[in-house]
């Protein structure tokens, strides 16, 4: 769990990361620009496929063009991302 996006980078380099959850809004590097990164950045091409979520207050309200697996407008249903990340990557 990280709480900026250049943190959540120095985690993927060094740990095994399975799906992304993913705000909108994060200090130093926001999810927005996170996700642009992963996708399309060769530094970062093993990530290209990896899934993410993101969460936002403006989802209901903003379109966002993000290639993403899924997007909560918050507050989360605990019940309906918990549903989402069993759709994408299994059972714990």
């Amino acid at each position: 769990v990280t709480y900026d996006g250049r943190r959540a980078l120095e985690v993927l380099k060094s740990d095994s990361v399975d799906l992304l959850v993913l705000d909108i809004n994060m200090p130093e590097l926001g999810g927005a620009s996170l996700v642009q990164l992963l996708r399309r950045d060769p530094e970062w091409e093993r990530f290209a496929r990896i899934p993410i979520i993101v969460v936002s207050a403006l989802w209901d309200v903003v379109t966002f063009d993000l290639d993403v697996q899924g997007g909560f407008s918050k507050p989360v249903r605990y019940e309906e991302i918990r549903d989402t990340i069993r759709e994408l990557i299994g059972p714990p």
